[in-house]
């Protein structure tokens, strides 16, 4: 009850600051509407070929680059014939854009072509601002299809991990955990439901060397999301996200003050563990 108490008083203590100081607001107001050239290590990074280079150019304990078959600027070129029964076919340059083959036998590539080339088309980032994505040179790929047991989002700021956000994406549902995989009460704007104390995933075998990696990985900027997958017994690398959810007005953390707290370490440029602590459920 204390700690109800507690976070209700800094959240109106906070108030008039949020508005300023918010971990949301503070990324919209350094990201969000530049022009297309403002930010060059953006485009590179978020270009999901380019960043499985990047991420495989690193010396990584246990976060594994998923493998890609092919990659085209013609959807009609991708080798069918060639490929295994289970495979996955994205775009390089946004989010959302995604086709999953199960069976090759019951796959309707034509369908699939045509997607593709809806795909190259979309100028991805140009409606939310986030337009460092329109530089990225588009192209389809196809890697390696897995049967993901559950996504791990790493939120680093300034280089080091401050906390990790779990999705469960078949039930739409996640949570949020400290560095010591203790459960955070709190909570980003989402359609999505938290998931229960029964659902929750054992904490990860490998967890320190995942943050070490992610770490790793995320050195050159004041805040980036390292985006991985669990499957089976393998950590894989996915993307980099440099503004979940397009940082969309009205999105901010719950309960209010862990948005200014947050924020403050945005503005300091250290994690400030303790602070992130007083948070766990």
């Amino acid at each position: 009850m204390m700690k109800v108490i507690k976070h209700l008083f800094l959240a109106l203590f906070f108030l008039g600051n949020l508005q300023a100081e918010g971990f949301h607001k503070i990324l919209r107001e350094r990201r969000i509407g530049y022009p297309l050239d403002a930010f060059p290590l953006f485009t590179e990074r978020a270009d999901k070929l380019l960043a499985k280079h990047y991420a495989s150019s690193h010396e990584l304990d246990v976060l594994k680059i998923p493998k890609v078959y092919y990659q085209t600027k013609d959807p009609r070129s991708i080798p069918f014939k060639r490929l295994s029964t289970q495979f996955a076919i994205k775009a390089n340059h946004g989010s959302n854009m995604n086709i999953f083959c199960v069976d090759q036998n019951s796959f309707d590539k034509t369908h699939a072509i045509l997607l593709c080339y809806k795909y190259l088309n979309k100028a991805h980032g140009e409606r939310s601002g986030e337009n460092w994505y329109l530089g990225i040179d588009r192209e389809i790929f196809v890697e390696e299809f897995f049967d993901i047991d559950f996504d791990l989002k790493f939120h680093c700021i300034h280089g080091k991990v401050a906390f990790i956000e779990c999705h469960l994406r078949e039930q739409k549902k996640f949570a949020y955990f400290t560095i010591d995989w203790n459960r955070l009460g709190i909570k980003e704007g989402s359609c999505w439901t938290q998931l229960s104390q029964k659902e929750i995933p054992p904490q990860p075998t490998h967890l320190k060397s995942l943050i070490s990696d992610c770490e790793q990985l995320a050195q050159e900027f004041d805040y980036v999301r390292v985006d991985t997958f669990i499957s089976g017994n393998h950590y894989y690398f996915c993307e980099f996200t440099f503004a979940p959810d397009a940082l969309k007005e009205g999105m901010r953390f719950y309960p209010l003050d862990f948005g200014h707290v947050s924020g403050e370490m945005l503005l300091n440029e250290k994690v400030d563990y303790d602070k992130i602590d007083e948070y766990r459920t």
